[in-house]
């Protein structure tokens, strides 16, 4: 498997010049992604590695990615307790950003460093990965101890990250709704079905349509794959819960996600997790509603070192209040 998805030429990007692509460089590129047995694939512990991105050869951004013994981003934070853990995708990661102006730097800093930090967002990651290090208990390997706090940070397309889609994360944590229970049972696909599977989409044009065909007709089912998200939101938070005694939060970034013409997924969720009394902190109220556009890095739409300001402003006054 093939973990440098964005060393030449990443996705068109959504701007109004359909011509505009965007390109990433660096030694990001090049031996940082690994395989990992559990979570499918993470960082190279110990490294240090550039990321640049540029639009038609001007530069979007141009930082540096620090990875720590844990094979976790470095915080510059080093105390044996309290701990905050920090889940999520590269938006918690901070894709396109230095270390000191990710959300988990900014909110410990608010605390005046009083918090040992724990961040295992990483790019490409979902939901999945979070119950996955949960599961085998990585904070308590790497050293968290009193655990005030574990941050999640989410957005509605994670439903089709934990669903098995991402082409990047075949070899993830697979979970199953089974007797009513979220189920680990082992990776997405074997290497032995990646190796056959990127053999015939690569040579045999019309089995790779087939097979994009039948994996959009099951990301259609947004109802099932939805409840697989809850539930392992759940089962995280119960860990979280049960193993360090600590409230949870989600961070959900709560731009409308339309699909199939009029349905909003973002509500749709919303309105599951507050029945089911999650902590949820909507990134519209922490931002004062301001335009998402405003808080994503431009030409790149990953958050922005004002979107973590703010977001860590409210994530301080919920942790301290509790």
């Amino acid at each position: 498997m093939n973990f440098k998805r964005k060393n030449v030429i990443s996705e068109k990007i959504n701007q109004p010049n359909i011509n505009e692509y965007s390109k990433i460089e660096g030694s990001y590129t090049k031996n940082y992604f690994i395989k990992n047995k559990e979570l499918g694939y993470g960082p190279l512990k110990d490294t240090r590695v550039s990321a640049v991105k540029t639009l038609n050869g001007n530069h979007i951004y141009n930082v540096e990615y620090i990875i720590n013994n844990n094979g976790l981003r470095h915080l510059d934070y080093i105390r044996s307790s309290p701990s905050l853990l920090f889940f999520g995708c590269s938006y918690m990661f901070g894709e396109g950003l230095n270390n000191n102006e990710t959300l988990p730097y900014l909110l410990i800093k608010l605390f005046n460093n009083h918090f040992n930090g724990f961040n295992y967002g990483f790019h490409g990651y979902g939901p999945h990965q979070m119950l996955r290090a949960l599961e085998i208990d990585l904070p308590t390997h790497h050293g968290a101890k009193d655990v005030k706090a574990a941050i999640f940070q989410t957005a509605s397309w994670h439903i089709y990250r934990s669903g098995g889609f991402s082409e990047w994360d075949q070899s993830g944590p697979n979970y199953k709704i089974i007797n009513n229970k979220i189920t680990y049972s082992g990776p997405f696909h074997s290497k032995l079905y990646n190796n056959f599977l990127n053999f015939i989409t690569k040579h045999f044009h019309i089995l790779k349509l087939m097979h994009n065909r039948i994996s959009a007709l099951k990301m259609d089912n947004y109802i099932n794959l939805s409840n697989q998200y809850i539930q392992i939101l759940d089962a995280s938070r119960k860990i979280i819960d049960e193993k360090f005694n600590a409230p949870f939060y989600v961070l959900f970034w709560d731009e409308p996600y339309i699909i199939n013409n009029n349905f909003d997924l973002t509500n749709y969720l919303l309105q599951k997790l507050e029945l089911m009394n999650f902590n949820i902190v909507k990134v519209s109220e922490s931002t004062n509603e301001l335009s998402f556009d405003k808080l994503k890095i431009a030409h790149d739409g990953h958050p922005n070192i004002d979107a973590n300001k703010l977001n860590a402003i409210a994530l301080k006054n919920i942790i301290q209040a509790q």
